[in-house]
């Protein structure tokens, strides 16, 4: 059996459905998410969207630093030439 931690449809997942497929934030209160989400894994715990719009905003975060770090990364080499 799966736990909250180890399960493989993780809160990144589900973020990453979210975001990618343009749903809005209150599908993770929506009751018919919640059966089909549960019907494959009845233990799995489900994030709230508070806990949702956090990871969201998370994953901005690090994304952003990432790209910055790139660009900075690039700009500094191209200089170099």
């Amino acid at each position: 059996m799966f736990n909250r931690v180890t399960h493989p449809f993780s809160r990144c997942e589900i973020v990453k459905w979210i975001v990618e497929s343009f749903h809005p934030l209150s599908i993770v209160n929506d009751r018919g998410f919640k059966a089909l989400m549960l019907t494959g894994c009845p233990d799995y715990w489900l994030p709230s969207m508070h806990i949702v719009t956090h990871d969201i905003q998370a994953m901005y975060m690090k994304t952003h630093e990432g790209i910055a770090e790139l660009l900075s990364v690039s700009a500094d080499a191209w200089q170099e030439e």
